[in-house]
């Protein structure tokens, strides 16, 4: 398991913010839900991430146009895109007080008709019980059509649905944001249709320097 590294201070990794929302009513309710009768910090991490990978569909998927921004529209509106899936399982984690942030992978598109890089969103969480950051990829769907069941053994380590080859420029980027950085916003607040998003104006690679 790769070793991911927080850029701020764990305080930071459980604020809840405007895209984020982990203090709102819905997000705490949808989450005590989840987590109902569980006890350990693993099962918990285990009943959200299996809801947000499963049973909020990715937005491309079902052929949905609409460009979900914050955490509670992907909860409300039971789709998104790997930026706003990540999003709820943050708000979600945040909400049990489980400190949790945004990890990034640059992969590569290899279509025929138009092969290209793109910025591709992971979460992670803090697990106390091993005193580390954990990756999470919440994406789902046609992308993970053989993803095992979620159990907290599972999440008790990196689960990544892509491998990363470097040979051909793919990156991980192994640091834990707070938040989103301002390339992923832009996109999503300036995009009035997702499909279009995700094929021509995603960021290729994660800004460093900001």
């Amino acid at each position: 398991m790769e070793i991911v590294e927080p850029v701020a201070s764990i305080d930071e990794y459980l604020e809840s913010t405007a895209y984020v929302g982990s203090r709102s009513d819905a997000i705490i309710q949808k989450a005590q839900e989840l987590c109902k009768g569980l006890v350990s910090e693993p099962e918990k991490v285990a009943a959200c991430f299996a809801y947000v990978r499963d049973d909020v569909a990715h937005t491309v998927d079902i052929g949905e146009s609409t460009v979900i921004r914050t955490a509670e529209d992907a909860l409300f509106q039971e789709h998104g895109t790997c930026y706003t899936k990540g999003m709820l399982l943050v708000a979600l984690l945040r909400s049990l007080e489980i400190p949790a942030g945004f990890c990034y992978q640059r992969l590569f598109e290899n279509s025929d008709d138009d092969p290209h890089f793109f910025l591709h969103g992971l979460t992670a969480y803090y697990s106390a019980d091993q005193n580390s950051w954990i990756r999470l990829d919440p994406r789902g769907g046609s992308k993970d059509v053989d993803a095992p069941r979620v159990d907290a053994d599972l999440v008790s380590r990196d689960y990544l649905v892509f491998r990363i080859d470097e040979s051909i420029g793919e990156v991980d980027y192994l640091t834990v944001l707070p938040r989103h950085p301002d390339q992923v916003l832009a996109i999503l607040e300036v995009s009035s249709n997702c499909i279009r998003m995700i094929e021509q104006d995603l960021p290729t690679m994660l800004d460093t320097s900001a």
